[in-house]
């Protein structure tokens, strides 16, 4: 895993405690919104799945 390999080498990990992840994401919406609307225009299909599905795997490699 991504993780486990990274502090083998030395990297610190810190965890965000839920407020402040929530504070981000209250911030970063607009972003994603612009982002599946700009990838809808230029012909990607069902962007927000794409980002969705993105994620998911984000989350898959993190365990």
């Amino acid at each position: 895993c991504a993780t486990a390999l990274m502090q083998a080498n030395g990297v610190q990990i810190s965890q965000a405690d839920a407020r402040f992840v929530a504070g981000v994401k209250a911030r970063t919406a607009g972003l994603e919104a612009k982002w599946v609307n700009d990838a809808q225009a230029a012909g990607l299909k069902d962007a927000a799945k794409v980002l969705a599905d993105f994620r998911a795997e984000i989350a898959r490699q993190e365990k």
